[in-house]
């Protein structure tokens, strides 16, 4: 027997994985069990890579942003001198 949709939903991990590992010892499963296991590590790993990525483009754009602001400062003082010491 299987629960219905909104106590499946409302499980917690430990009781999803407790009812699975009850129910494999008497279980004959084909290769897509393992398939898709897999598939669901490699997704994992994805998942991960890109968290990563997106961190890092994160820290970078906020470093490019500071750069700009000081390379505007930079670009006014020079502007200020060329114009108002240099006379």
């Amino acid at each position: 027997m299987s629960r219905n949709l909104k106590d499946l939903h409302n499980a917690s991990d430990e009781d999803l994985i407790r009812e699975h590992d009850d129910r494999a010892k008497h279980t004959s499963v084909g290769i897509s069990y393992y398939i898709d296991e897999l598939n669901r590590r490699s997704q994992e790993r994805v998942e991960s890579s890109m968290y990563e990525l997106a961190t890092k483009s994160h820290r970078l754009s906020i470093r490019v942003f500071w750069l700009s602001i000081v390379s505007t400062v930079v670009a006014i003082a020079a502007l200020f001198v060329a114009i108002f010491i240099k006379q």
